[in-house]
């Protein structure tokens, strides 16, 4: 598998480091301590942007899929929505910081690891496939507007009523492989 390709969101997780976290005598593992609002800002512009991006033309993607669940939509996932959107700004910064995202799947997931799919907007093959139709919008959408190595989050919107949920089972971070 391809390892996770830094981009603007890189960019931003370090602009939100103050600079006297440069200095730390003991670097651990994972991303630098940000406050929940810090995350959050990182989730809702990675979002957004990833929102605001065309999808490109292949007939077909590979991805490797994190389910961050909300209760409700997952049996014996309890989280709040307001949890699982905190969660999902955590795991996406770790990831950011440079985690294996393999690892977090397998440690994080509320779906299965590795959680690797291929959507086709083709006839899918059987066993190898599946129809992009077939499957969550949401995980499409993102899939469909990621560069191979990026990753990208479709937010939980199964809460809202009057309109279809595009991600009705909670956050979903998109990891795009081929």
């Amino acid at each position: 598998m391809l390892p996770f390709r830094p981009s603007f969101l890189s960019a931003l997780l370090l602009s939100l480091v103050p600079l006297g976290a440069c200095s730390d005598p003991e670097p651990g593992p994972g991303p630098p301590a940000q406050t929940p609002e810090e995350l959050l800002r990182l989730l809702h512009v990675a979002v957004d942007e990833l929102a605001a991006r065309p999808e490109h033309t292949a007939s077909e993607v590979t991805f490797q899929h994190l389910l961050v669940g909300v209760a409700g939509g997952i049996p014996g996932v309890t989280r709040t929505p307001a949890e699982a959107e905190l969660l999902a700004a955590e795991l996406l910064a770790r990831a950011v910081a440079g985690e294996d995202f393999d690892l977090l799947v397998k440690n994080e997931t509320d779906e299965v690891h590795p959680g690797i799919y291929t959507f086709t907007t083709g006839t899918p093959e059987p066993g190898r496939s599946v129809a992009r139709s077939a499957m969550m919008r949401g995980v499409g959408d993102a899939a469909w507007r990621l560069a191979v190595g990026e990753l990208g989050v479709a937010p939980y919107d199964g809460g809202q009523p009057g309109h279809e949920p595009a991600s009705p089972l909670g956050y979903h971070h998109v990891l795009r492989i081929k």
